[in-house]
């Protein structure tokens, strides 16, 4: 398996050392490779860490080559409702918009909707940001597990509802 600088790769079998400059890794973490350190050894960044891992612990992600922006989940993420976008650690997800600093939206293996952008490895990011919700933020979700490593899931846009939608329509046809 042909893994250079730039590539991602999914830990398959976590590597724990408590010698400097090695970096540890758990099975289904997704980790930037940042340099090749011999045909053993790899070079990684994963999150504020880096250090060198055993490259046989891991799988290299296959990603689809574009200028499309995109990341690549670090962390699984469940839909919790019919507008929000599942996916798992390795994914490629493609960004179509920012909702806010905290949630974009975008597809990912045929499926569209919002997910929190701190689960994502941001590769090519999106330049503009659309303008600012009309409706107030909603009261901020935690993750599914808060004893887990994983970032907490921010604050979570609210949708308008029918009738809010509604007037809104009635005021611009006035």
């Amino acid at each position: 398996m042909e893994i250079r600088a730039g590539s991602f790769v999914k830990v398959i079998t976590s590597f724990e050392s408590d010698v400097a400059g090695d970096l540890r890794v758990f099975d289904g973490d997704v980790v930037k490779v940042v340099g090749v350190v011999n045909e053993d050894w790899l070079e990684g960044t994963f999150g504020d860490d880096t250090g060198i891992f055993p490259k046989s612990h891991c799988e290299k992600l296959e990603l689809e080559q574009t200028s499309r922006p995109f990341g690549v989940a670090l962390y699984s993420h469940e839909a919790h409702l019919h507008d929000e976008l599942s996916f798992s650690a390795g994914d490629q997800v493609f960004f179509s918009s920012k909702v806010n600093s905290e949630w974009y939206n975008g597809t990912c293996q045929g499926r569209t909707g919002m997910f929190p952008v701190s689960y994502v490895l941001i590769v090519n990011d999106i330049i503009s940001t659309p303008p600012r919700p009309v409706a107030p933020p909603a009261r901020p979700v935690t993750s599914p597990d808060p004893g887990d490593n994983r970032p907490g899931t921010p604050e979570r846009p609210r949708s308008l509802d029918a009738s809010t939608v509604a007037t809104l329509r009635s005021r611009s046809l006035s």
